[in-house]
Parts: structure tokens; C-alpha cells; sequence
């Protein structure tokens, strides 16, 4: 299972980054489907509805910002450590 399963998700959020930005920047989205369930100001809080809502069903949690952190693991490039997706 890979990010292709959260497809429809990102899809969602990216099609509707801009209005989120502008009402809930900073938050957490829950989303699943093409539905937002709601904005969390954590992601424990956002987490814990999420499994409630939707036990060990894939779900998307968002952090809603204009443009997406840059994840950097200079071991993983380095070949140090390794993902297994």
C-alpha cells in the first residue's frame, strides 16, 4: 500500500488549497474521499477523529498551507537508510 491509496485525498485538498488557506491556514484537515470531516488545530486531535470515524481505514491528514514542507532525510539520499514503499 503507497501514497496511491490517499490519491483521491490529495486530489481533494489540492483542489481546494486555496480556499483552505485562506479559512483554516495552520490547521489540520481530516479527509476522506472527497469530503473535509473537519480542521484540527494538532494532529493528535486530528488523529483520534479520524480513528474514530474511520477505524483502520486509509485517511488523509493535512496540513493546510499555501505550499508543502520540503521533507529532507539526507541519510535515505545517502543510501544509509532505506524505505521500504
Amino acid at each position: 500500500m503507497g501514497i496511491e491509496v490517499l490519491a483521491t485525498e490529495l486530489k481533494y485538498f489540492e483542489q481546494r488549497r486555496s480556499e483552505l488557506v485562506q479559512t483554516n491556514g495552520g490547521q489540520i484537515a481530516l479527509i476522506k474521499g472527497q469530503e473535509l470531516f473537519g480542521m484540527f488545530s494538532n494532529n493528535v486531535d486530528a488523529y483520534r477523529e479520524g480513528i474514530a470515524r474511520f477505524g483502520s481505514k486509509p485517511f488523509l491528514l493535512k496540513y493546510v498551507s499555501a505550499v508543502d514542507a520540503v521533507q529532507n532525510a539526507p541519510a535515505l539520499a545517502l543510501g544509509l537508510m532505506h524505505a521500504n514503499l
